[in-house]
Parts: structure tokens; C-alpha cells; sequence
């Protein structure tokens, strides 16, 4: 492994839909936070466009 490689720090983006694991629209995102507060300033357009209604998040509480 050479420096340059050794220096650069592996992002590791972790995302998800709850559409086929619980049969209810939404998905998830996770990973490095500073990684995931650029695709929420940069994908505004595509997120918050609907909040997810509290009780399919109750569902999914309930399945996890």
C-alpha cells in the first residue's frame, strides 16, 4: 500500500429501502456524518419532498 492510498480515508455509505423488507415506502441512509450532510444539501431537491407519515414509522419501529 503506498502513502497516498494509506492517507485517504475509506467512506462507507450505507442506504436502503423499507419498501420490499417491510412493505411500506421510505428508505434509510447512514455512513460518515460529514458524507451524509453533503447528499442532504446537495439532494435537496430529491429529499424531504414528503415527510413519512408517523405511523408507517410506527410500523417500522415495531418490525425492528
Amino acid at each position: 500500500m503506498t502513502n497516498r492510498q494509506s492517507s485517504q480515508r475509506a467512506r462507507i455509505l450505507i442506504y436502503g429501502s423499507f419498501l420490499k423488507a417491510f412493505n411500506v415506502p421510505g428508505s434509510y441512509l447512514a455512513g460518515d456524518a460529514a458524507l451524509v450532510c453533503e447528499l442532504r444539501f446537495a439532494s435537496r431537491g430529491y429529499m424531504f419532498t414528503m415527510s413519512q407519515l408517523p405511523f408507517i414509522m410506527d410500523m417500522i419501529g415495531v418490525e425492528l
